[in-house]
This record gives structure tokens, C-alpha cells and sequence, in this order.
């Protein structure tokens, strides 16, 4: 069933993001100033910003890690970054 929500060509608002994965707004932007998600897809103004799905993705990705697997955010970060001088992928 497609979402009604989206906007500008399959994009996302950060409060589309939230309804679609279940987490806070003021969490997601903590992620963003965490370099846990990229930069917007597309950044219409100051205050106003769209995403594509792939962070959909990503944000449950995140969730996941920190509900099965326990994992703090700077790890997820380095699992997220590949980073395998703190975590290996067979570690994860």
C-alpha cells in the first residue's frame, strides 16, 4: 500500500520519517547532528529538509542494533561508518 505521506517525488519530511519507523523527531535530528544518518536528500531551506526511503532503512537499522544487539550509538556508528578498528562485522 503506498504512503500518502510522501512528498516531492518519493521523498520523506522528517515527521514522514518518524511515522514510518516509530521514532521521535527530536531522535532522528539527534542522529543527525550524530553523523548516525547523511545529510538530507534535499535541503529545501533552513528549517526544512526531505529524505529518501533509504533512511527509513537506516533508522530502523539503528533501532534494531540498540534493541537486539544492545550496542551504544558510537558503536552503531562505527558498525554504520565500517569502521572495524572498534567493531567487526562478525562481531555484530
Amino acid at each position: 500500500m503506498p504512503d500518502k505521506r510522501k512528498t516531492r517525488d518519493g521523498l520523506y519530511k522528517i515527521s514522514d520519517l518518524s511515522r514510518q519507523t516509530g521514532v521521535p523527531t527530536a531522535t532522528i535530528k539527534f542522529y543527525l547532528r550524530e553523523v548516525l544518518l547523511p545529510p538530507a536528500t534535499v535541503k529545501t531551506g533552513r528549517n526544512m529538509a526531505y529524505y529518501d526511503h533509504s533512511f527509513v532503512d537506516r533508522i530502523r537499522f539503528i533501532k534494531e542494533l540498540q534493541k537486539k544487539r544492545f550496542l551504544p550509538l558510537d558503536v552503531i556508528k562505527a558498525v554504520l561508518n565500517r569502521d572495524e578498528s572498534v567493531i567487526s562485522p562478525h562481531e555484530v
